[in-house]
Order: structure tokens, then sequence, then C-alpha cells
């Protein structure tokens, strides 16, 4: 028989595990934390994530160092469903005119941890890239060469060309190591190169399955050249592999984005499998687009991004083409400006209606978490983000003349909803404005995620949250010891609540929520929280 204070102590608990289930149920999302523990040093990035199929994550987190903060080292790292360490390995980062080796992409398939990894072969005067095996079991790592480019990198390239390479960033779209990326359901491996070739625009389509059987490869050129070409997106189907590239062409012989009040270039997408390619051209006409991202999904393929009336460096709403993947025709077109609700909540009533009227345009956007779902609705995230510049004053000769310091702004959210007949269901900001300089920016970002139709906007944010009028609200202060970590809700109509997820008088450190990853298989969100050489890795999941 239980005496009296026993039976009280299994009252509070049972109480208390009420308590936390219908808090957790309220919220909709559960949280673990792993133990905080002393890391390796203070200055990391997390990279990629991966479920291990256990309901256990692997995780690839980059460490900083020296003078300027630079790549030193790859820590790989094994955590079990209730976020204990397992196993981790590390790689240390050479460098020798730029960085030597570098990780690309990380899965998990039948226990075996995946990776993919660039390396210059200073002897052979390669790029090879590499598949690096381990088991979860053991993390000790096995390397296999799966390709190098070396003849296809410099084809075409003159001596002196060959010779100025390493310095030619500028002219790569994008990286000059080559972009890796996973189709949705982690099925196939796409590999994407920018060849150096001045006179024309060239391409290398790779595209291997995850058990590294190539299914084919594809040089893509276009006779423009290559400064009049931008890669926007890139994107496979798990159906086959099929490659869908997206590219803006400049037109008249000149990168300016605007001629005669009409812009000057064209988007022009590329279907690319085992067959060869197909490609079809779209114009924006009197509509500015400087960027569009595409998705697949389900055999759907969709582009979004943000387009103006003015310029490309001012946004007005949402542009959207939706494509039949099987012969590139547009099935859908429209270009959405932002909604009255939307200006409300940026600007309160009267004077949002009063920009809505004036078609008012905002500018600084970047986006960063875009959705597609099952019912081909397109989720579109995005966040005012810009940098500036101040003189730093003071003694010592960190403050000499004309040293500045720079600012990273992280102001207002915008979400949208946009339908399969192209609507836009519903626009909604968040009213934000958080700054810092030196290396907190991770802090002040933040990440979204779409579950059963809701969308849920992760940030940090001061204990309390001031109160604008019309129902709004303001985020503000960056001061990293008193962050709260704050899930704003979206629902299927554009409804907005927000609650209070992790209390910073609970939490040891403060979080990189602006880093977070989200796991495709599982859609567990992982991030690190950090205070200066201390660690914490936090799961969240969303409930049924």
């Amino acid at each position: 028989m239980l005496n009296h204070f026993q039976k009280l102590m299994v009252f509070f608990v049972l109480l208390f595990t009420q308590v936390s289930f219908l808090q957790a149920q309220e919220n909709s999302i559960e949280i673990k934390k792993s133990e905080v523990f002393k890391d390796r040093g203070r200055a990391s990035k997390l990279l990629f994530s991966s479920d291990d199929g256990h309901g256990g994550v692997v995780l690839v987190r980059v460490f900083y160092g020296g003078q300027y903060y630079t790549p030193k080292l790859y820590l790989i790292e094994h955590y079990d469903a209730s976020l204990k360490l397992v196993n981790q390995s590390d790689m240390k980062i050479e460098a020798h005119l730029g960085f030597d080796n570098l990780l690309k992409e990380l899965f998990v398939k039948d226990d075996k941890v995946n990776l993919i990894e660039y390396r210059y072969d200073k002897e052979n005067k390669s790029n090879d890239y590499n598949l690096l095996t381990a088991s979860l079991k053991d993390f000790k790592f096995q390397s296999k060469k799966l390709f190098s480019i070396s003849k296809e990198y410099f084809e075409n390239s003159s001596a002196v060309g060959k010779v100025l390479a390493p310095f030619r960033i500028h002219n790569f779209d994008n990286e000059p190591t080559g972009n890796v990326t996973l189709s949705e359901n982690k099925k196939y491996i796409t590999f994407n190169f920018d060849l150096l070739d001045n006179s024309k625009e060239r391409h290398m389509v790779k595209v291997y399955d995850t058990d590294f059987n190539k299914i084919f490869e594809h040089k893509l050129t276009q006779d423009i050249k290559d400064r009049l070409f931008d890669y926007n997106s890139i994107a496979t189907s798990d159906k086959d592999g099929t490659v869908y590239f997206l590219g803006k062409s400049y037109e008249h012989h000149s990168r300016a984005t605007k001629r005669k009040g009409q812009a000057n270039y064209f988007y022009k997408l590329y279907k690319i499998n085992a067959e060869g390619e197909k490609s079809i051209t779209f114009e924006t006409h009197e509509n500015f687009v400087a960027s569009l991202k595409m998705l697949i999904k389900n055999n759907q393929l969709v582009c979004v991004g943000f387009y103006s009336n003015k310029n490309e460096s001012r946004f007005k709403g949402t542009a959207y083409f939706n494509i039949n993947p099987n012969d590139l025709s547009i099935k859908k077109k429209s270009f959405n400006p932002f909604t009255e609700q939307f200006m409300i909540d940026r600007y309160g009533s009267d004077k949002g209606k009063r920009k809505k009227e004036k078609e008012e345009e905002l500018k600084d956007l970047l986006y960063r978490n875009i959705y597609l779902d099952d019912q081909q609705n397109v989720v579109f995230t995005a966040e005012e983000c810009y940098i500036t510049e101040i003189p730093n004053y003071g003694p010592g000769p960190q403050y000499s003349e004309g040293n500045t310091r720079r600012i990273f702004h992280f102001d207002d959210i915008i979400c949208c909803k946009i339908n399969a007949e192209g609507k836009m269901e519903w626009a909604r900001d968040i009213n934000k404005y958080q700054s810092t300089s030196g290396l907190s920016y991770e802090y002040y970002s933040y990440l979204a995620a779409v579950n059963k139709g809701k969308t849920y906007i992760f940030i940090n944010a001061p204990e309390e949250i001031r109160k604008l009028n019309d129902d709004r609200i303001i985020i503000t202060r960056t001061n990293r010891k008193s962050l709260n970590l704050y899930a704003f809700e979206i629902g299927e109509n554009g409804d907005l609540d927000y609650h209070k997820i992790i209390d910073d008088k609970e939490a040891k450190v403060s979080y990189k929520i602006g880093e977070g990853r989200i796991c495709k298989d599982s859609n567990n969100i992982f991030f690190i929280g950090s205070k200066r050489i201390h660690k914490q890795i936090v799961k969240l999941s969303f409930l049924d």
C-alpha cells in the first residue's frame, strides 16, 4: 500500500505528465534535446542532416577557425532516437588555391552513411568526385572514386584561360566545384557543372541512382556567351531520373535587365534524360522576375518567384508557372500581387490600404523555404534581408580609418500560398526588425516547414512580443541571452497564431534556428543550440 506522501507524489507526476501531454497536443510539436556538451570549437555550422532509419539522425557540421574564420574541419555525427551520440568521425579541410576537399551531400540508405566528396587531385590536376561510405555501426569511412571531370572541365578553354581558371569565379553560374542535389525521395543524385567557356554557355549534368549506377550524362550547350546566362534552378524526377534545368538568358548582347520598359531576358527550361534534351522558352514581358525556383513532386512541375512592375530590385507579388513535365507546355501562369491582408499585416489598416492602392512594392526579399504539396499548392516563404556597413570608431587597430563593420539585418518574414490554379489564396507578413554583426546572424533568420496543410515558421524572439495596432505584433531585440523560440502557425485559410515552444529561462544555450535542417523522410527538424564552446542538438517533431 502507498502511504500518503507516495500517493501525493504519484498524483503530481501524473498531473505533470498530463499537463505536458496537453501542452504538446496544443502546440502540435514535440521537442527533444540532447545533453549540453563541450564541442570541438566555438564556430560551427550545420550543413546536412539525414534520418538513420531507426529514429536517429546523422548530422554533418563544418567548423571554422583562423583569423578570417575559414572552414577547417568537417564533423560527421550519428545520434540515436534519444539524441545520444553513437558515433562520430571528422575530416580535415585541406586548402591550396581554394578548398581542395568539400563535402557536397549526405544520405543514409540500408544502414550505410553516404557522403559525396569533391577533392582536387594535385598530382593529376583533376577534379575528383568520391563516394565516402561507412556503416552506421562502425563509422569507418571508405572512399571510392565516382568520376573525374578534368578533361571536360577545361575543354575549349584557351591556354591562358586554364592558368586563370582558379581566379575566374565570376564566370561560374554557381559553385566552381559544381552542385550536387538529391531528388525529392532520394532515388537519384544529380551533379551539375558549369564548364569554363567564355564563348558559349556549357553545362554538364550527370545522374546516378542511390546505388551509384550512372543513369546518364549530358552536355548542355547554348550559343550564347557565358556571362549572358544565369543558372537558376535544377530538379530531378523520382520517376526515372529526368532532370529539369532552368536558366535565365539575357538578350541584345547585354546584361541590362530592362530595355524599353520590358525585361531584357527570357527563361529557358530544359528537360534532360538519356534520350537527349527538349526545351522551351517563356518571357515575363513587362513583369520583372529576378529568379525562379523550380519544384517537382508527383509528376507536377512548378516554377515560382517574385515579380515587379518596376525593376528587379523591387517586389510586388509572386510569379507562378505550372508546367507539364512531359511536353513542357505551360498549363498555368499567374502574377499575383500581395493581398490587402498582407499589406495590413505589414503597415496597419489605413496605411496598408493606401500603399496597396498606390501599388507599393517591397525590396530586399530573399526566399528560403518553398514547398509543393500533394495537391499542387505552393507555400512560398521569404525574408527581408540586407547588409549595411558602418564606420568603426574607437581605440585600437581594429578601429583604424577606413575600417567598417557589417550589420546583418533580418526584418519582415513573408509567407504566401498559391493553389494549383495559380491563384494566391493568402499572404501574411510577420513584422520583424532584428540585426546583428559578426557570426551571430544564424540566430536571427527563420526556418519554415509545412505539415498537414499548416505552415510553421520558427523564430527567435524576446519574452514579450510587442503589440501593434490592428492586432499586429513586431519582433525586435537581438540579445542572444534572452531569446525564446516561437512557432508561428498559419492555417489552411491564412489564419495566423503563435506560441512559445522553448523558454530562454529553461535553455542553457541559444538556438541557431536560421541554419536548421529538415529531414524529408520524417519531417523532423534539427538545429544546434550554442553558447561559446557548449552545444546542444534539438529535434522538433510534428505530432499526428
